[in-house]
């Protein structure tokens, strides 16, 4: 399977140039109409291509639309997490002598790094302060009103809502990546089968349609010819000895 943008665009591209030419091309359809590749087959190809391209481009754009909102919720989750984080230290200095608030409002705990947790512990943190007006009235004094704390809870519930957006485009995403694979899947077969049977056919005699159609053959590897292995040098009879020469011995330098 194709895995790459890079690699699927080639991949159509390629087609494209395959299937065009051979719609028009009447020496090419006369031939392959032996296999059942008439114009209806070839139409169904082109269809199917058509099909496979427009899936592509909505993947793309989907891709796209998916991570702006993942962008989006993570600016917004970074920023209610710094303000809860800071809520969180002022209403442990108000009440580190009262353990049963710290407890209560739940300033014993960290602050939560996973986005569901996070939601639960500021909707019930906002939604503590904002129903007990002792709170109010103890952290009033770091200007912290009933008002500012219903806005923190909305900006809160606006996170969710951009969150569940995100999560919607997420799983689109993901269902028209499995269609596109799917149906790139069904193109690959079917041009794997058209080529097979295009090769089979004009490989032989007519490798130059091949060739126009987008269809090259790699050259075969021709074997080299064993060469014959060189005669032996003949072995030079022995010289006889010099008279007076002892057997073995070096012959006689040649007197000028």
């Amino acid at each position: 399977m194709l895995k790459t943008n890079r690699a699927i665009e080639k991949f159509l591209s390629k087609t494209n140039v395959t299937l065009e030419i051979v719609k028009d091309d009447a020496f090419v359809k006369e031939k392959i109409s032996t296999f059942g590749y008439t114009d209806q087959r070839i139409a169904e190809g082109i269809a199917l291509r058509s099909e496979v391209e427009s899936i592509y481009q909505t993947v793309l754009s989907t891709r796209n639309e998916q991570l702006k909102s993942s962008k989006v919720v993570q600016e917004k989750f970074a920023a209610a997490s710094k303000k809860l984080s800071l809520y969180l230290d002022i209403f442990k200095t108000a009440f580190y002598d009262t353990p049963e608030l710290n407890k209560e409002l739940g300033l014993d705990t960290k602050l939560k790094r996973a986005f569901s947790s996070f939601v639960t512990q500021a909707v019930n943190f906002y939604t503590n302060v904002l129903t007990k007006g002792h709170i109010l009235e103890k952290v009033a004094k770091f200007d912290l009103t009933k008002e500012k704390m219903q806005q923190e809870l909305a900006e809160i519930n606006e996170l969710q809502v951009i969150y569940v957006k995100y999560r919607n485009i997420y799983g689109e995403n993901q269902r028209l990546t499995q269609e596109r694979n799917r149906k790139l899947g069904e193109l690959t077969r079917y041009m794997h089968e058209l080529r097979t049977i295009m090769t089979m056919i004009f490989e032989k005699e007519n490798i130059h349609v091949l060739e126009r159609v987008g269809i090259f053959i790699r050259n075969r590897r021709r074997t080299k010819k064993s060469e014959p292995e060189p005669a032996p040098t003949p072995t030079p009879a022995p010289t006889a000895p010099a008279p007076g020469a002892s057997p073995g011995s070096a012959p006689l330098p040649e007197v000028k």
